[in-house]
């Protein structure tokens, strides 16, 4: 008897697992694909669209034809773990025999008052979007506060600075220094770049309350023309309803196989499940690797042992010249690591077909 496993959410975890699944999935199995989306996108270039430096085009693909998928786009509303069903606003619900969420996060305002309201986000790509839309028609000499050093912070600001030299940019982060999680080496290059390109940095805010024009911090305030927050991120809304365990940043503990512990038909991958590792798209698509090899493996009546998983590359962006790289434990500095990032993206593009 056939199976009928729903997918929730087309980002990278989503999407890879479809294209894992389907050259090895029987005729009689189904996948039923749910986005807010008709198409695929490239999240981790969406600091790229709000710089102004890439046009929505060249980050969105469509997903795969195959009579085996079926894709409803709309906003999953709730998820019925007891029932085994999903509901999708303006839809009859969708019942599955397994499901797999792979919804991503959102942005993470840390309860800083008006920063829902008042930063711009790049969390979304209609989000990105509207932040374009400010920062590319921003008068000469006028200020851009982005709030956080993470690699969001990092990429956006380094790309805005390209793209609108004319700018006054601040990058405003509540720790030490840019790029906490990774190398020292690496931190020292990043802060040193945009020293030599003229933006400013200000670390050890803490952020209180954010404004059109201005914010609110422990020791005074800041002014600013358009503000970016990219400091956090959390799990999407529609998972708080699963009261299961979860880490201290609000992912979910799931088993070696990415199911929940107390309910063995629903996987978590991506920037929702618990990991050793912060969250990326690589992670997620590495994620979506072993779980079609499990679901394969589990619809065949068969076990798996599943290998440790290992991160082999992580990339950031200076710009359109140069940029970083950790490669297994090697950092990487310079034009070589933004030639690679731009080869990883192509060699993605061309996987999708």
């Amino acid at each position: 008897m056939g199976k009928k496993l729903v997918i929730l959410g087309g980002g990278y975890g989503g999407m890879r697992l479809v294209q894992g699944l389907l050259p090895k999935m029987r005729d009689d199995h189904e996948i039923i694909l749910i986005d807010r989306l008709p198409y695929h996108t490239f999240k981790v270039e969406y600091y790229a669209l709000a710089a102004g430096t890439e046009s929505l085009a060249e980050l969105t693909h469509p997903f795969p034809e195959d009579p085996r998928l079926t894709k409803i786009y709309g906003e999953a509303t709730s998820i019925d773990l007891a029932g085994k069903k999903v509901e999708v606003r303006d839809h009859d619900p969708i019942e599955f025999d397994e499901l797999v969420i792979a919804v991503g996060c959102v942005d993470d305002y840390q309860n800083v008052k008006g920063a829902e309201e008042n930063a711009f986000s790049i969390q979304t790509i209609k989000k990105s979007q509207i932040a374009s839309q400010r920062l590319t028609t921003l008068d000469p000499f006028e200020r851009v506060m982005v709030i956080g050093g993470g690699l969001s912070g990092v990429e956006l600001a380094a790309e805005l600075r390209q793209s609108r030299p004319d700018l006054n940019i601040s990058i405003v982060n509540r720790g030490k220094g840019l790029l906490s999680p990774f190398p020292q080496k690496t931190q020292d290059y990043v802060t040193q770049w945009f020293r030599d390109h003229d933006v400013n940095l200000i670390n050890h805010i803490q952020m209180k309350e954010i404004y059109p024009n201005h914010a609110i911090h422990e020791n005074g305030s800041l002014e600013y023309d358009a503000v970016v927050w990219t400091a956090g991120i959390k799990p999407a809304p529609i998972t708080e309803v699963i009261a299961v365990e979860r880490d201290h940043q609000g992912r979910f503990i799931v088993n070696e196989d990415y199911s929940l512990p107390e309910h063995p038909d629903i996987y978590i991958i991506g920037d929702c499940a618990s990991a050793n590792f912060a969250p990326s798209a690589y992670l997620a698509e590495m994620m979506a690797d072993r779980l079609r090899d499990v679901l394969l493996a589990k619809w065949k009546g068969q076990a798996i042992q599943l290998p440790q998983l290992k991160l082999k590359a992580v990339f950031g962006s200076l710009g359109k010249k140069e940029g970083f790289a950790i490669i297994g434990d090697t950092p990487l500095h310079g034009r070589v690591p933004r030639l690679l990032k731009s080869g990883v993206l192509w060699l993605y593009k061309r996987h999708l077909g």
